[in-house]
Order: structure tokens, then C-alpha cells, then sequence
């Protein structure tokens, strides 16, 4: 089925939230199904900061992709040392 998601990204926090949409074709019968409509959410902890600027989201058959690039001030840096001899 269709799914309506919305993706948030709060600090280090990543929520997701949707609401799946039962589609049933007509004529169909099920005996047993694995995934039920209605709303759902997830909350993810991130354990780096991310850039909100790069966030990207993609939905293909049935499959969220969410790209997170991490942010300039999380990536490691060389910190020069300067040396000073004191006569």
C-alpha cells in the first residue's frame, strides 16, 4: 500500500511519522497480513550531529531512504600546534 510520511530532524533527533493506507484491490481476501494501515511513528537517536541542509528522502516501491550527511563541526580537526622556544 501507499504510505504518507513526514520526516523531522531536531538536533540530533530524527522523527518519522506516517500513517499507512490500506489498499485492498477488489476481490481480495486476505488470510493473514503482516503490516496493518493506520499511523505510525518512529524516533531515531542520532550519534552524530547532522547537517540539516543535506537531508535527503526518497520512497521507491514500498522503500524509505533516508541520506544523512554529517555535519562540518562533527567531523574531526586538526588542530595546529605552534611551538615558541622562550629564550
Amino acid at each position: 500500500g501507499r504510505e504518507d510520511v513526514d520526516i523531522s530532524l531536531v538536533g540530533d533527533t530524527l522523527t518519522i511519522r506516517g500513517e499507512r493506507k490500506q489498499e485492498q484491490p477488489q476481490g481480495a481476501a486476505y488470510h493473514r497480513r503482516e503490516r496493518g494501515a493506520g499511523p505510525f511513528a518512529r524516533v531515531v537517536e542520532l550519534s552524530e550531529t547532522v547537517d540539516p541542509s543535506k537531508v535527503q528522502a526518497s520512497y521507491t516501491n514500498g522503500l524509505l531512504t533516508i541520506t544523512l550527511a554529517r555535519a562540518e563541526e562533527a567531523k574531526p580537526k586538526r588542530i595546529p600546534v605552534t611551538s615558541r622556544d622562550e629564550a
